[in-house]
């Protein structure tokens, strides 16, 4: 009969011979093992917390959902099929405003339509002005023109002479 302690396996051979590995392939197992049971319960250790930087921040979405019709056509009775819509929405903040998207509150008792909004006045260089109208700004020079209507003829301090498409002179103030 052959002793049992005596024969030896291929594999308590290699084992024998290769001490360290005898060492390190348990570690390897343990470590594999841990690293799985991370991987597949870190979903149920609850959400990650993230830290909301407030310059990248999302708009919020608001979801919309349309009401179905349920009612068939008539026969004989052509329908328009109404496009499709994903039901999100959205919202950004507005950056840009048009002056006339916006409610203007006009003085009734003005008697210009254009207004003078400021003047960058130099005693040495190129002195300019705003003025607006119809909810439109333009920054002009002396001699140049809003749509070949109204052209600046002198920029001074607090006022700007202008004159309009007929040859008329007039003043604009910068306290009006």
């Amino acid at each position: 009969m052959v002793d049992k302690n005596k024969k030896e396996t291929k594999f308590k051979k290699f084992l024998n011979e290769n001490k360290s590995l005898a060492v390190m392939l348990p570690i390897f197992v343990v470590l594999l093992g841990i690293v799985l049971y991370i991987y597949v319960f870190s979903d149920m250790m609850g959400p990650k917390k993230q830290v909301s930087n407030p310059q990248t921040t999302q708009p919020p979405v608001v979801t919309t959902q349309k009401p179905k019709e349920t009612t068939a056509p008539v026969s004989g009775e052509v329908t328009q099929k109404e496009p499709e819509t994903t039901g999100t929405l959205n919202l950004l903040p507005i950056r840009e405003r048009v002056l006339s998207e916006l409610e203007s509150i006009s003085d009734p008792f003005s008697s210009s339509a254009y207004k003078l909004k400021g003047i960058v006045y130099s005693e040495k260089g190129i002195s300019c002005c705003i003025i607006s109208t119809n909810g439109k700004s333009y920054i002009l020079e002396e001699n140049q023109s809003i749509s070949d209507v109204l052209t600046v003829i002198k920029i001074e301090k607090e006022s700007v002479t202008v004159q309009n498409s007929n040859g008329n002179n007039g003043v604009l103030h910068i306290f009006e």
